[in-house]
């Protein structure tokens, strides 16, 4: 490790635990051992040969959801889901668990989703993108292969709201779950990938659906060498609310009905995008918007946690279920949130676990909004 993340090792683990109580881990698994503060002590262990680098401990630095919940609530701006991060890049080849060599394989081999189902195949076909596109939509490979009600939705509002926009006749990963594994390399490459795709096409403005993938190409992409030249890259909620502000469209009555907002970690807190889907949300007249317990910077993170899911699901699906506990105690009858991906690991964890149906409906902003706009 460097320096700077020894340094930053050796403050996490001697604090107060300011942030143990904002961990999405930790505060869903409730572990003391899943606490930031702990996971900085087992890597101060391992930095000063205290501790053995077995297989367990190994398998700890892939807890970690990454989701900078941490940071946000330490008064001195420490951040452990980096250290978790150089961790994982310095581990061995021969240490790593299998299940993270298996992801791994999988994502460069592109056979983590499932294939595209013809219904969604055949609406992609009908907005394939040209040299002659200005306005691009990144969808992303999990949303192509198991996104199709997300699809059909924004489809549907960007006609309703008169948008011109195409997509990619595929959609090259960003590599971001490659990348927060630790392996810088192997996301490099499929950010390239994605580059050059980009620049075939040099759209004015491509609008990336989801919050991690966003995260890539805004904040990472810059620091591993890869630009992304002459486009505007825009996130889902600023690119809604833009077409609907321009397209001026009449909403139907929803007098009375309950909403509530779930800000995804990558918009909110890496990227600060708090304010766009509120202001979509009360634009609708009517509505009784009420925010979560926790909420804005302070949100939960789903568990999707750029590869968590995978590696760790009994974990994602305790941290999909506190987010609908949390939804809950604001008597909502729907949660919104900004992120296709946040809505969709949510309900398939629930679906995982046996879970009685949620009685608070749980939507994205595309379905949410087509639903209402006329």
């Amino acid at each position: 490790m460097t320096e700077d993340m020894i340094e930053m090792t050796r403050l996490c683990s001697v604090c107060f635990r300011m942030c143990r109580d904002y961990c999405s881990v930790a505060a869903a698994t409730r572990k003391e051992s899943d606490s930031p503060n702990n996971r900085a002590f087992f890597a101060e262990g391992i930095i000063e040969e205290k501790r053995e680098l077995t297989p367990e401990v190994v398998d700890y630095f892939y807890r970690c959801a990454i989701c900078r919940a941490c940071r946000e609530a330490c008064e001195t701006g420490q951040d452990t889901g980096e250290v978790m991060l150089n961790a994982r890049r310095e581990l061995d080849e021969g240490l790593l668990p299998q299940k993270v060599k298996e992801l791994r394989g999988k994502l460069i081999n592109g056979k983590l989703y499932s294939k595209v189902p013809k219904q969604t195949r055949d609406l992609l076909a009908s907005k394939k993108a040209d040299a002659s596109s200005k306005t691009v939509v990144y969808l992303g490979e999990r949303v192509r292969a198991e996104g199709g009600e997300t699809i059909k939705a924004l489809f549907s509002l960007l006609d309703k709201l008169g948008v011109d926009f195409s997509v990619m006749d595929e959609d090259p990963d960003t590599g971001g779950i490659l990348y927060y594994l630790g392996f810088t390399r192997d996301a490099k490459a499929a950010a390239e990938k994605l580059s050059k795709k980009i620049d075939d096409l040099s759209p004015e403005t491509l609008m990336v659906l989801t919050a991690d993938d966003l995260r890539m190409t805004n904040l990472v992409y810059s620091s591993i060498g890869v630009e992304l030249k002459g486009t505007n890259i825009v996130s889902l909620p600023e690119f809604l609310l833009k077409a609907l502000k321009e397209g001026k469209p009449q909403f139907k009555n929803e007098s009375g009905l309950k909403v509530t907002y779930h800000d995804p970690c990558g918009l909110g807190r890496e990227l600060r995008i708090f304010e766009a889907p509120r202001q979509i949300i009360n634009m609708v007249d009517g509505l009784d918007f009420v925010e979560l317990p926790f909420t804005r910077d302070r949100a939960p993170c789903c568990g999707y946690g750029m590869g968590l899911l995978y590696t760790h699901p009994e974990v994602a699906a305790k941290m999909a279920e506190r987010i609908v506990s949390i939804g809950l105690m604001t008597g909502a009858e729907i949660l919104i949130t900004g992120c296709p991906t946040c809505r969709d690991v949510v309900l398939e964890n629930l679906s995982k676990e046996g879970s009685k149906k949620a009685k608070i409906e749980i939507v994205d902003l595309p379905m949410f909004l087509d639903r209402i706009v006329k």
